[in-house]
């Protein structure tokens, strides 16, 4: 018996723990990813070049992570500079309606 941690496939733990349900919502979630990733470099903005790279190394890192590693990653390396750049926007906005 293992005393450490062995890894796990994505897919049979999703068919281990939900059985086909597991299948098809690994198919899912890998559609969701193909239509995130697929974009050519020169129809993106700087901002979704970004997002577009966070997910790639994010989702090639799950494997070896849990789900909530993966939504901790996005909260703080997306969702936040994702804010950031608003708050930034709208100050800068602020700035020049008053000069």
């Amino acid at each position: 018996k293992a005393t450490f941690g062995i890894g796990y496939s994505l897919t049979a733990e999703a068919y281990h723990n939900f059985s086909w349900f597991g299948i098809i919502a690994i198919f899912f979630i890998g559609v969701i990813v193909a239509q995130i990733l697929n974009c050519t470099k020169n129809k993106l903005s700087p901002f979704r070049y970004y997002v577009q790279m966070s997910m790639t190394y994010a989702l090639f890192t799950l494997p070896r992570r849990g789900i909530y590693d993966l939504f901790n990653y996005l909260f703080y390396f997306v969702f936040v500079f994702w804010l950031l750049r608003k708050i930034s926007i709208a100050i800068d906005s602020k700035k020049s309606v008053t000069e």
